[in-house]
């Protein structure tokens, strides 16, 4: 590495123990302890005390994901800590290891698909003494890019870079051809957290039945065969129903009998929603105060929002084309858009969930070095993404902007502008199998 570039990995190790403290401080120190960690701790202990899983609660948050998570973390996580009382070292000893486990994903996630990016993307590598590496580019401008949600994401304590870790080696394995490894990655990252299953509509467009196969596979045994062996099969299937209940259902038709989530997800004035549906229901009652807004969005706001998200997906498809066998560019793209499309297209979207954009961030910036030969991005692409950036700042500070969707608007153009890529790449020949 040149002194620049190591400069500059210095200089984000040091913010990234500085925020660590800050991090770890806060879920000890502050008067709430404030991480979504101890919403998992919560759920590890009802695991160990026998009692409902998706009833146990921290700081009145609720655990959202299936059980697989709450079972691995049951062996070997402390139980939360107990308001008023004070913090146990072994729930601060967790949360600083939560954070290391977090970059840790983070770096494994950039690494591998950095690694895929320029063996489809070939750059040309200037000198060893050269001031600066595109390979370097490439790893550190989508951080940069994303530190503002990445912030946000390891504060909270949430666990979507080990979905993004996932969605990552989901991109690499599929690049190479490698589907039946890609399908084992997806199906991880779908027992962690649903929304990522999605992507399966890349399979079912390619008609890759190895990918398929193997993805149902790994779902049988992370959402079917360890909680039947944990809860046996009465309480594996009372729990996939409340899972259902209480979550799917409200999120996929806006009608729920369980309120208990309304606060932390579905409520519109509860959240900063981001979303399409988020976006569309706020322009409609902007002149309105947020607290005076109804708390729902109407039946032909979801169905418009719904009508937007399934027109999107369908033109990503459609712009990969509908050949079994397709250019590894292709592949990328389709799947790094598709991904965009799950944080944006889902009923909430919060901002800590902006991190699962770096696989497209990562995959615009490679094709454009890969066109201009260049060590850095061309100017529209450094104004994008500065764009976004400052959608994000600005959104923080401004609640007009913020309700108005602006940061939607940087995101759909940063859609298009990787759609318009994969036009050019879906012409190129397809990918001999690996």
């Amino acid at each position: 590495m040149s002194v620049w570039e190591k400069r500059t990995l210095n200089l984000l190790f040091l913010v990234a123990l500085v925020w660590g403290a800050c991090v770890v401080g806060r879920a000890t120190l502050s008067v709430n302890r404030s991480t979504d960690l101890g919403v998992y701790l919560a759920a590890a202990q009802a695991v160990r005390d026998h009692a409902d899983l998706y009833a146990a609660t921290y700081n009145a948050d609720h655990y959202q994901y299936p059980p697989l998570l709450a079972l691995l973390l049951a062996h070997i996580v402390p139980a939360p800590p107990q308001p008023g009382l004070p913090v146990s070292a072994a729930f601060a000893i967790t949360s600083g290891v939560w954070y290391l486990l977090s970059l840790f994903a983070l770096g494994a996630a950039v690494r591998k698909l950095a690694g895929t990016l320029m063996r489809v993307w070939p750059t040309k590598n200037p000198s060893p003494s050269a001031i600066w590496q595109p390979v370097w580019t490439l790893r550190l401008l989508p951080i940069f890019v994303s530190l503002h949600s990445l912030g946000r994401e390891l504060q909270l304590g949430q666990v979507d870079l080990f979905t993004l870790a996932f969605v990552c080696f989901v991109i690499a394995a599929a690049a190479e051809g490698q589907s039946w490894r890609a399908g084992l990655w997806l199906a991880a990252a779908g027992c962690l957290k649903v929304t990522p299953l999605l992507l399966l509509v890349h399979p079912i467009w390619r008609r890759d039945w190895r990918w398929l196969l193997s993805c149902f596979g790994g779902l049988i045994l992370g959402l079917v065969v360890i909680p039947v062996l944990a809860f046996g099969y009465d309480g594996a299937a009372r729990y996939t129903r409340e899972y259902v209940n209480v979550l799917v259902l409200p999120g996929l038709t806006g009608k729920a009998t369980d309120h208990s989530r309304d606060a932390e997800m579905f409520n519109q004035n509860a959240v900063h929603n981001y979303s399409v549906l988020g976006v569309l229901h706020n322009l409609q009652h902007l002149s309105v105060a947020r607290n005076d807004r109804p708390p729902t969005a109407s039946k032909s706001t979801r169905q418009l929002a719904e009508g937007i998200g399934i027109l999107l997906i369908l033109l990503t498809l459609l712009a990969s084309r509908a050949r079994r066998e397709v250019a590894r560019p292709a592949t990328v793209f389709c799947l790094s858009m598709l991904m965009l499309l799950v944080v944006i297209a889902g009923p909430v979207c919060q901002s800590y969930s902006f991190v699962l954009l770096i696989p497209v961030i990562m995959a615009v910036i490679a094709a454009d070095l890969y066109r201009t030969g260049s060590v850095f991005p061309s100017p529209r692409v450094i104004g994008l993404l500065v764009a976004y950036v400052a959608a994000q700042a600005a959104a923080s500070f401004s609640p007009l902007l913020r309700d108005s969707g602006l940061v939607l608007a940087t995101i759909l153009a940063l859609w298009l502008m990787a759609l318009l890529a994969l036009i050019q790449a879906a012409k190129s020949p397809p990918a001999k199998p690996a």
